[in-house]
């Protein structure tokens, strides 16, 4: 990661069932050559997709954070136009401190602004929603 120039801040759902934690995220579908979930405990996670992509999930749930705190493994499950493209097991390493985490936060925020101020809090709530519906399949 550290040659790595930037992170960007990708929207996330987080669920637990009884086989572990399943994050969703939205992502064009494209081969992973490797990955790994970067965590220190707290609100904020850094996932690697690859050698080049890097992303911030955030604003996650006490109870999802004691899981993954606990897990070797999580589970990916990428959605492109509303179908799971790709579910993947991904490698959990956990570190004592992501560097300039607060920094994370603050451009996380920004972009929810953005994506408000361009596509409203009814659209945004309306792809929440969705995005329950979406793992309800996924784990049917």
């Amino acid at each position: 990661m550290e040659n790595q120039e930037e992170i960007t801040p990708l929207p996330a759902s987080f669920f637990f069932d009884k086989i572990g934690v399943i994050i969703k995220i939205e992502m064009n579908a494209d081969h992973v050559f490797r990955g790994e979930i970067v965590y220190d405990g707290r609100n904020q996670i850094i996932l690697n997709r690859n050698d080049k992509q890097f992303y911030l999930l955030s604003k996650i749930a006490p109870i999802i954070r004691k899981k993954i705190l606990k897990s070797k493994y999580v589970t990916i499950a990428e959605e492109f136009n509303d179908e799971i493209t790709q579910a993947y097991d991904i490698s959990v390493r956990i570190v004592d401190e992501i560097p300039g985490a607060d920094t994370y936060e603050a451009e996380m925020q920004k972009y929810i602004e953005k994506l408000k101020a361009t596509l409203g809090e009814d659209k945004l709530k309306e792809m929440q929603r969705e995005a329950i519906h979406s793992f309800a399949k996924l784990t049917a």
